[in-house]
């Protein structure tokens, strides 16, 4: 399998187990995870596939209030800014409003990107699997957010701490899955309007 579908997987496993658990504390019913579905782009006028979104709704409701999608880069290399300002292109063609944006890599993210990811709201996440993590030092419980875009950076896997390592698109610390869940969907339920891509 190609890397880059493996890693699709992997996230999208990690993030339907963690939400079928209910670890991320949301009701089931609440939340849908698809991976490869298509929103209509009218800069397209056709529609533009996503790697994984997860729409969110509210009790007795057939419209999502929010929309957030995931794009998955397994790269050899650290993200760069060229591929942040690529998703930020395609989440301004998705014609939904209230929709928000994570990119998720392995090898992190290159400071330009960071910066850039900040400037546009788009949240960014470091997934580590099967490697040992660096034991020396100790993953701080509230993690500050210069600890987390330390992470976020950091090029080599074995100085990372922690599988997970996130920032969130209002750029909060996030130091596992749940804590970016509960970030995201706080913002959404209080939200600025550039907190949104619409």
């Amino acid at each position: 399998m190609h890397s880059g579908k493996a890693f699709e997987l992997e996230v999208s496993d990690l993030l339907r187990k963690e939400h079928n658990s209910g670890a991320l504390g949301i009701p089931k019913e609440s939340a849908r995870l698809f991976v490869h579905k298509d929103y209509y782009s009218c800069d397209r006028g056709r529609p533009l596939i996503v790697d994984i979104s997860i729409e969110f709704y509210r009790r007795q409701s057939a419209e999502a209030y929010l929309r957030w999608v995931w794009e998955c880069k397994d790269l050899s290399r650290q993200v760069g800014v060229e591929e942040i300002e690529d998703f930020h292109a395609k989440l301004e063609q998705i014609v939904l409003h209230k929709t928000k944006g994570t990119v998720v890599s392995r090898l992190g993210f290159q400071r330009s990107a960071l910066e850039y990811s900040k400037s546009k709201g788009i949240g960014l996440a470091r997934v580590i699997s099967h490697v040992r993590l660096k034991t020396i030092l100790e993953f701080p419980r509230s993690p500050s957010t210069q600890f987390i875009e330390a992470q976020l950076v950091e090029p080599a896997v074995e100085n990372v701490v922690s599988p997970f390592s996130g920032l969130s698109t209002i750029q909060r610390p996030a130091a596992s899955l749940r804590d970016l869940f509960v970030l995201e969907l706080a913002s959404a339920l209080n939200p600025t309007r550039e907190e949104f891509h619409d």
